[in-house]
């Protein structure tokens, strides 16, 4: 899969292999990339086109690096 991403002005394109989306459908997550974007109402419709074309344009979202807490 492709994924485009703005960053610091310019156009970087991004080969992920793994995205997820959160229980509330509100947040797309990059886990090898350790990066969150904030997609709100609009995160079932990127998620089906990343599945449908293997590729969107994540640029206009609000993006944050994450951890990822495990619960044994």
């Amino acid at each position: 899969m492709r994924i485009l991403i703005k960053e610091r002005g310019s156009l970087v394109i991004r080969e992920v292999t793994e995205i997820e989306m959160d229980n509330d459908k509100s947040v797309l997550f990059v886990p090898s990339q350790k990066m969150k974007y904030l997609t709100k109402d609009k995160t079932r419709d990127l998620f089906e086109r990343i599945l449908y074309y293997g590729f969107v344009d994540l640029s206009e979202f609000e993006c944050s690096r994450y951890a990822r807490e495990i619960l044994l």
